[in-house]
């Protein structure tokens, strides 16, 4: 900690975290996967909501107390059986820009750190151009277009 910044102590280590995080945006913050869940469980609790399956204080309870009530109502109406088996990966969904039920955006994070260069703080991107362009690609939204099997 410097002036209460973080502070890498070289540039190797700077980068070396950088690209850390990068891979943890590219595999979970922002991956497929990712988009995948953030529209199958909004699709669940969206429909249990409007269906009075759920009330709006059961999402501030536990998973548990959730699941359990949602899976009390799924052999009792179909379409909350198939955005649950697509929610729980039973029904497969592929990213498919010519043929989607939806589009999703996730939020992309990118890091840029702070190092000492000699006496000076510097950012990595300051130093390392083939960051600045990740930089500038990374922090666009990803855009996803799920199409779901059933």
């Amino acid at each position: 900690m410097e002036n209460n910044l973080w502070v890498f102590k070289n540039f190797q280590s700077a980068q070396k975290y950088a690209k850390l995080f990068y891979r943890l945006n590219k595999l979970y913050y922002s991956g497929f996967p990712t988009a995948v869940m953030f529209r199958t469980v909004g699709d669940v609790l969206r429909y249990c909501l409007e269906n009075r399956y759920l009330k709006r204080e059961d999402l501030f309870s536990t998973e548990k107390t959730v699941l359990k009530k949602i899976k009390s109502k799924l052999n009792s109406d179909p379409k909350l059986k198939t955005l649950f088996q697509r929610m729980t990966g039973k029904i497969k969904v592929k990213n498919d820009p010519k043929n989607y039920d939806v589009i999703v955006y996730c939020k992309s994070r990118i890091v840029d750190p702070l190092f000492k260069d000699r006496n000076k703080i510097k950012r990595l991107s300051q130093v390392d151009k083939n960051w600045r362009k990740i930089l500038k690609q990374e922090v666009i939204p990803k855009k996803y277009f799920l199409k779901f099997e059933k």
